[in-house]
């Protein structure tokens, strides 16, 4: 059944939209036909742009789905029960990473109910499921903010921090895919706040805040180390990094810097986005037209390429990107009058791939441009 609807969904898309030929026009479905699918909660494509995996939705319950796009072959489908998919992200072409989240509570640890988040990685493969952190020594098997995927020279790699129950630290660890044990390759603590990783899975920048004095710190590369480049007194709204800037030795700030720039008046917070080089420390505004509500990072390079801004009618995107301003201008002159929504965007070696929601339409639709 769940492999007929797939089916069923799939061809729906394609009939939405054929912008490489422009030759085939189909009639919206009536919407009886929305109502004999599942709820898509999200969705990913492969990084060569032929898989896309799935979460659906029928009756609280979620199913990870993973269909061929040119055939609407079903390659795996099974529950995942009603735990909240909080994020879906391919590993290579081969390996599905599901982040979940649970309330619960850890007696023996004396933690009282909380959301805790889990990561499970699917090997399509052997049809598989491992945890993330899993027999990781001394380590709990529950993600400490996100997990992040990156290519590196030794293959495709997850990264990941955990909490240490016996020293208290929370280091940053990369995990082994078959079997889902984290092995530590940063040193951070609980006044760690957050990282950015490079391309390569190297740690580039790490901010700090100490909650008792609520000093928030900068720090960048210096050797085999990192130096303290910049602190600022925040008990309130703290800044924040943002991933990867524009280049591969810089990153993204949001912060309240007046001695730099003043404030931008559709910023709720009053805070500017900058880009910050790790080796110089020199800060540069953004240049967006308007605040934005989200960045937009490319898939394998992981560098900033846009932006995105909520507005009445829809979503609006301003990419910096040539080849991201291409696609996504042919997208929008498919539509014209309309807003599609990004849902995920992975590169091929020639043409580049997407899918898009229609605002309209509930179907989210692949193309190829």
């Amino acid at each position: 059944m769940l492999g007929s609807r797939m089916a069923a969904i799939a061809l729906v898309a394609f009939a939405v939209v054929g912008l490489s030929t422009g030759a085939v026009r189909a009639q919206t479905p009536p919407i009886e036909a929305y109502g004999a699918v599942p709820a898509i909660d999200s969705m990913t494509l492969s990084p060569s742009g032929e898989l896309v995996a799935r979460i659906e939705v029928v009756n609280e319950t979620r199913a990870l789905a993973v269909t061929r796009i040119a055939t609407g072959q079903h390659i795996f489908a099974a529950s995942i029960g009603d735990a909240k998919v909080r994020d879906l992200s391919w590993i290579g072409e081969g390996r599905v990473l599901i982040v979940t989240s649970q309330t619960q509570s850890i007696h023996d640890l004396g933690v009282s109910r909380t959301e805790l988040f889990y990561g499970m990685i699917l090997d399509l493969e052997t049809k598989s499921l491992v945890q993330v952190l899993r027999q990781t020594p001394n380590v709990l098997a529950t993600l400490y903010g996100p997990a992040s995927v990156r290519r590196t020279a030794q293959g495709e790699a997850l990264f990941t921090r955990g909490v240490n129950v016996i020293n208290g630290q929370i280091n940053l660890h990369r995990i082994n895919l078959e079997t889902g044990r984290g092995r530590s390759i940063e040193s951070m603590d609980r006044d760690t706040d957050d990282y950015v990783l490079n391309t390569d899975g190297q740690v580039i920048a790490i901010a700090e805040y100490l909650e008792r004095s609520g000093r928030w710190s900068l720090h960048l590369p210096n050797g085999r180390g990192f130096r303290e480049t910049w602190t600022v007194d925040a008990l309130v709204d703290t800044p924040s990094i943002i991933g990867m800037g524009r280049s591969p030795r810089t990153i993204v700030v949001s912060a309240e810097r007046p001695d730099l720039a003043s404030a931008e008046a559709e910023s709720e917070d009053g805070f500017v986005l900058f880009e910050v080089n790790v080796d110089t420390g020199e800060w540069i505004r953004l240049p967006f037209e308007h605040h934005p509500d989200f960045l937009v990072h490319h898939p394998e390079s992981r560098l900033l390429i846009g932006a995105g801004r909520t507005e009445e009618d829809g979503v609006r995107y301003e990419f910096s990107e040539p080849t991201a301003v291409r696609r996504w201008s042919a997208i929008e002159r498919a539509f014209p009058g309309k807003r599609p929504r990004l849902v995920s965007w992975e590169r091929q070696p020639e043409t580049g791939s997407c899918l898009y929601r229609h605002r309209r339409i509930r179907p989210v639709s692949p193309c190829g441009l």
